[in-house]
């Protein structure tokens, strides 16, 4: 596998081989997301690969750190060159944040339904 996104809510993670074949650039990207505002903690572990970014969900920054990424070239590149795995990227990014949007719409139709049931 050449790269995974794990993405909830405040919380980002991506594995990458461009993380582990160019720490200094990773360390790079981790210094100059760490200036960006929502941002809280960004952790770069070269042994596997992988930066993870914990941001506030509600600061709305998610898109300037994935827009961050992949100027940065960081994100995984298909043949179909680079804009293309942003579009992936974004893609991912983007159903993992509906996935959890549906579940927590779903938790509150659940606790409000048990509300008016009480």
């Amino acid at each position: 596998m050449s790269h995974y996104v794990h993405h909830v809510p405040g919380r980002l993670r991506i594995r990458a081989k461009a993380f582990q074949c160019n720490p200094a650039k990773a360390r790079s990207l981790e210094r100059q997301l760490r200036t960006m505002e929502g941002v809280l903690e960004v952790r770069h572990n070269e042994r596997n690969g992988s930066l993870t970014i914990a941001y506030d969900p509600v600061s709305g920054e998610d898109a300037r750190i994935m827009q961050t990424l992949t100027e940065a070239g960081c994100l995984p590149v298909g043949g179909q060159g680079r804009a293309a795995a942003g579009s992936d990227m974004a893609a991912a990014f983007g159903k993992a944040l509906l996935a959890a949007v549906a579940q927590q719409t779903v938790a509150r139709s659940f606790s409000s339904l048990a509300t008016i049931l009480r």
